[in-house]
């Protein structure tokens, strides 16, 4: 049964064991950072939003977290954690 589907893959298209290996790595790794910026441009977007229903100012820190400012004008950390930055 494997060799069928070895032979399968080799006779259809023309790959070799090093080609399937290098595919069954690049893949997921391309699947997985596809997934890690979509999250980031995601997480960006939600900051935004806020912004826009609240019209409080916010900034977003890249794979970080959504800052609101605060009346003291000191971005606090929009989550559990509570980190302010300057």
């Amino acid at each position: 049964m494997l060799e069928r589907i070895k032979s399968h893959f080799v006779d259809r298209y023309g790959l070799t064991g090093y080609s399937i290996a290098y595919l069954i790595l690049t893949v997921p790794a391309l699947l997985i950072a596809l997934l890690f910026f979509a999250g980031n441009a995601y997480n960006r977007y939600v900051c935004d939003s806020y912004q826009n229903v609240t019209g409080f100012e916010t900034r977003y820190v890249n794979f970080d977290s959504c800052y609101i400012k605060g009346s003291d004008n000191v971005f606090i950390r929009y989550d559990n954690k509570y980190k302010s930055i300057k």
